[in-house]
């Protein structure tokens, strides 16, 4: 019933947008300039229509290039959509895989609440043995627990389950708490929406 709604609700705030005829020129020119509360009900319209998906998911490059698209049919074309675009994970990529399988979900499903989830299970991705570590992780009925940040002390964490180095070392990440810049879910996409928004009036 949620998702019915929120389709409804998105389409109703389209529907005027779509009736509108831009010219090239208005819309090089940045006119009209579409309200933070259309550009949301565009990026709702969009999500709305994926099967199986809940707002914190993560999201693909594939689905901020449609909202991209939408927004420029809509009369804006949106600044260093490039940049935007980059910013997201490509579907092939580690990460996506591994969370889009039936185990992946339920496990993204039960930490996706977690600061900087993302941007942490992103890093461990991109080291040698996360990969593996992050497939077995998500086949585990309990494997939420790992990925916390805070944890009971005899639960350990995603580094310590990372392979030792070479000499034998627990495996560090630099910057592993701290964001990576990269959009990740919905709520990321429109926050970077939003902020090029800003630059545009000032």
């Amino acid at each position: 019933m949620p998702h019915i709604n929120r389709l409804t609700m998105a389409a109703t705030l389209l529907i005027p947008l779509m009736g509108h005829h831009f010219t090239a020129a208005s819309v090089r020119a940045g006119e009209p300039k579409l309200s933070p509360v259309q550009v949301r009900h565009v990026i709702d319209s969009h999500f709305s229509q994926r099967t199986d998906y809940r707002p914190a998911d993560l999201i693909t490059r594939d689905d901020t290039k449609k909202v991209l698209a939408m927004l420029s049919a809509a009369g804006w074309i949106v600044p260093q959509s490039r940049k935007l675009t980059e910013a997201t994970l490509a579907p092939e990529s580690i990460l996506v895989r591994t969370l889009s399988t039936k185990n992946g979900k339920r496990f993204m499903r039960r930490v996706a609440k977690e600061h900087l989830i993302y941007d942490r299970l992103d890093r461990v991705a991109r080291v040698s043995g996360g990969p593996a570590l992050l497939r077995d992780l998500v086949k585990l009925p309990d494997g939420y627990r790992y990925a916390k940040m805070h944890r009971p002390r005899a639960v350990p964490g995603l580094l310590e389950l990372l392979p030792k180095t070479g000499s034998g070392k627990r495996r560090t990440i630099k910057d592993y708490d701290k964001p990576t810049g990269r959009i990740y879910t919905e709520k990321d996409l429109a926050k970077q929406l939003a902020l090029l928004q800003k630059q545009k009036k000032g």
